[in-house]
């Protein structure tokens, strides 16, 4: 459980146990890499992570059991998007469309102009708290989906995605072809059953987060196309 402390902005810090405090512990070095990835997700907490104010409250008995606070699941957020490159998560906080609101409704993407609380929003993925604690596959999901639009074309309205072929960039539509390509030799088809380009693109990149070598033997296309591009840390370092 998360302890809350003080709130900055009605957002909640976290601090360690009395026990904690009491016991000092040999400080580790902190790689440049894991810095840099830190300084990175602050950047995505403050720009793109909103909570419903009244998610927690509205939301089952079990799920208000579980949360010391409504924030704690822009932590599980960030475990969850652990194995995408820091280039990245850097490259969606700097647009400025693909927000996520966690709510004590269902999970979906939207991607059109949403109001709330005042603000219009290009493209909100909508996370529900129940979710992110025990069906974090459907809030991974959900993501994916903004992801494939903003990939696309930057969340524009009615804008393109990656997956039907399209991307925000010269590289990313290099690579959006690429996927094009792969998905229409249908090499997942009888392994994941036929599906349209967008369903296919968001289980291969799950796939590719929690069974690589699963993707790698059924499509070594895309699971290449994947580990040379968006999973790759140099090719975000050039766009």
């Amino acid at each position: 459980m998360v302890t809350p402390s003080a709130s900055i902005d009605g957002r909640v810090t976290q601090v360690n146990s009395a026990a904690e405090r009491r016991s000092p512990k040999k400080e580790r070095p902190v790689p440049d890499a894991e810095r840099g990835r830190d300084a990175v997700w602050k950047s995505v907490w403050r720009r793109k992570l909103h909570l419903e104010p009244t998610a927690l409250e509205r939301s089952p008995a079990t799920v208000r059991a579980a949360y010391d606070h409504g924030w704690v699941a822009s932590d599980l957020l960030r475990d969850t998007l652990a194995p995408f490159p820091t280039g990245l998560l850097r490259w969606w906080s700097d647009l400025d469309a693909g927000h996520v609101v966690f709510t004590h409704g269902p999970s979906r993407y939207c991607s059109g102009i949403s109001l709330w609380r005042d603000n219009a929003f290009a493209g909100i993925c909508f996370l529900l708290l129940g979710d992110m604690l025990w069906k974090p596959d459907i809030a991974l999901t959900t993501w994916l989906c903004m992801l494939d639009h903003l990939l696309g074309s930057r969340g524009r309205p009615s804008g393109e995605r990656f997956s039907d072929g399209m991307g925000a960039s010269p590289r990313l539509a290099e690579a959006a072809q690429r996927f094009a390509r792969a998905f229409a030799l249908g090499y997942g088809a009888e392994e994941f059953g036929r599906q349209d380009a967008q369903s296919y693109f968001v289980l291969a990149l799950t796939l590719f987060c929690v069974e690589p070598k699963r993707l790698a033997i059924v499509d070594p296309l895309t699971e290449r196309l994947l580990r040379q591009s968006l999973f790759a840390e140099t090719f975000w370092q050039r766009e």
